[in-house]
Parts: C-alpha cells; structure tokens; sequence
C-alpha cells in the first residue's frame, strides 16, 4: 500500500489505482479553463 503523507494513513489499493484517471480527468479541466481563458483574451 501507497502511505498519503498529507492523510498519515494507507492509501487503498483501489484509490491508488483510481489516482491516474482522477489526474488525468483534472488536467482535462484545467486545460478546458485555460483555453477558455486564453479564448477570451482574443475577443
């Protein structure tokens, strides 16, 4: 088991396998913020 350092506890087996889709579908929306914002500032 992975330790979080930021929680003192393990990690699960199934939150640690489920961490690369839930980076993943975060730097999905920070790329859809930043083309929004990147969309607006050519208006």
């Amino acid at each position: 088991m992975a330790r979080s350092e930021r929680r003192k506890r393990p990690v699960s087996d199934d939150e640690f396998e489920s961490m690369a889709e839930r980076i993943a579908q975060h730097f999905d929306r920070v790329r859809d913020l930043l083309e929004r914002a990147t969309d607006d500032g050519d208006a």
